[in-house]
């Protein structure tokens, strides 16, 4: 009953959603949406005539299934058909993703509290209940949905289709292939932890003071922009000591064992399935290289560039939009990490490592370039938690909670944002009315935005803080919360 009411619930959201209101530039289709748009009108043409390039091989599938079908029946390629089209995509790709969440609720045996937990923690979040049907033409709400049919066919341990979704996702979101092959290749041997935390030690602060130091003479030597202050170097540095601390947190509450773990993985690792697993990644990038046509707009460097300066714009921002992006995941992930990260230590090395690569690409302030992996946070947290009795209560909390923060309640389109838009000037990007839309984005939210919702972000980590030790204080945590299982180190 209650998975009908809570689905039942999401999908009359979207669907109210569809017929809404849709980003005033370009006719509907907005920034990048404006190619792939022209994709889902003559993809058969152009791949044939001109091609794309890498950049839009690796995103423009969905696009160009649209238009092959559109072909096939004949139906009229317009603008007005085809953002018919596409919300009617993303309608069933959303409703694949649903099933295929209820496939994983099932596998991992999550009662039903634990079930509508995920639910809400998974699916009431602004990308699903307000993006997509304000900006239709993106590729996110796929990628969030191949990354939970990743998920989905790992724990069943289906690698044909395991590796059929990831392939597909190739040609979607980047990330998705890489995912997969290390998914489908690496053993699924649990990972060795140990039951203390990595201790601090004092050396540690010798690399971080390079780095800052370096940061510090990288600033006024090869930034060409004139009018730089003090008062933003101070703000660059702080944001970088905000970095160095989140990869040091990681690193402590992971306790993973480096050197049990590297002879775990020279033990278990075969060496015909670590050069499938290298040859897999050549043979995909080659292929798209070869079939693409031009130079990228934007590439792997590009997004290691991005990845290096978008968290240093102001400290922690990356959390601050993670939380206003996903929603409540982020806080109660955080709060519970320490057993997260064991959960996806006992799902094996290639789980381990897509995980430890969510946690340096979240480093990105720009939430949506991660969102594929949302539901390699969610499983884990859920099986971390699996054993506390969650009543009701907390999960309508938590379920409007997520609802404010999915803004599909927010009128984004007001007088004088299309003129906004239209300026393409990143300093308007940053005021009202604007931000309506771009104080969901970080490195386009504004100062303001930004404290609000860090204010908030707090807040809700307070809040979870303090409910999870009523959980603990009630006795309704398993006894592994208070005494972590000890993992013996692999013997040589």
């Amino acid at each position: 009953m209650r998975r009908f009411v809570f689905t039942a619930f999401l999908l009359i959201i979207v669907i109210l959603q569809i017929p809404g209101e849709k980003v005033p530039y370009n006719d509907g289709a907005g920034w990048d949406g404006v190619f792939y748009r022209e994709v889902a009108a003559g993809f058969l043409q152009t791949v044939e005539e001109d091609g794309y390039n890498t950049y839009h091989l690796q995103r423009i599938l969905p696009f160009a299934i649209l238009n092959a079908l559109y072909v096939i029946t004949g139906i009229e390629i317009n603008n007005d058909s085809l953002i018919k089209g596409i919300l009617i995509f993303n309608f069933l790709a959303l409703l694949l993703g649903i099933y295929w969440y209820f496939r994983i609720a099932k596998k991992i045996r999550a009662s039903a509290a634990l079930e509508t937990l995920g639910f809400i923690l998974l699916f009431f979040s602004f990308p699903v209940l307000k993006e997509t049907w304000y900006e239709p033409f993106i590729t996110d709400l796929f990628a969030l949905v191949l990354g939970i049919g990743q998920m989905n066919y790992f724990l069943r341990y289906e690698k044909p289709k395991l590796f059929l979704v990831s392939l597909i996702g190739g040609f979607v979101w980047p990330t998705l292939w890489i995912s997969g092959l290390l998914l489908l290749y690496l053993p699924n041997e649990k990972v060795i932890q140990q039951q203390e935390l990595h201790p601090f030690h004092k050396w540690y602060l010798i690399p971080g003071g390079l780095l800052l130091g370096l940061f510090c003479y990288a600033f006024f030597a090869f930034s060409e922009r004139e009018g730089k202050s003090l008062w933003e170097l101070a703000r660059n540095l702080i944001s970088m000591a905000a970095v160095l601390y989140f990869l040091l947190k990681v690193w402590q509450e992971s306790r993973l064992k480096m050197g049990a773990n590297v002879q775990l993985f020279q033990k278990k690792v075969k060496p015909e399935r670590l050069i499938a697993l290298i040859m897999g990644i050549i043979i995909f990038y080659g292929v798209v290289h070869l079939m693409a046509v031009g130079e990228p707009t934007f590439t792997a460097g590009h997004f290691a560039i991005n990845l290096l300066i978008r968290p240093l714009q102001w400290p922690f921002n990356f959390l601050v939009n993670h939380f206003l992006y996903f929603g409540l995941l982020v806080p109660v992930a955080i709060l519970f990490f320490p057993r997260v990260f064991r959960e996806a230590g006992k799902l094996g090395i290639g789980f381990t490592m897509v995980f430890l690569l969510v946690m340096l690409l979240s480093l990105n302030s720009e939430s949506r370039m991660v969102i594929n992996y949302v539901p390699f946070i969610l499983i884990p947290l859920l099986k971390a938690v699996r054993r506390y009795s969650i009543i009701s209560k907390d999960l309508w909390i938590l379920a409007v909670g997520n609802l404010l923060l999915s803004k599909f309640w927010y009128s984004i389109n007001v007088h004088g944002i299309r003129e906004a838009f239209e300026t393409f000037d990143t300093s308007v990007y940053m005021t009202f009315p604007a931000q309506r839309y771009f104080q969901h984005f970080g490195p386009w939210q504004s100062p303001w935005m930004y404290l609000l919702y860090g204010v908030l972000f707090i807040a809700a980590l307070v809040l979870v803080y303090f409910g999870k030790r009523r959980y603990l204080k009630d006795g309704s945590a398993p006894e592994s919360e208070l005494h972590p299982i000890h993992q013996p180190e692999l013997k040589p």
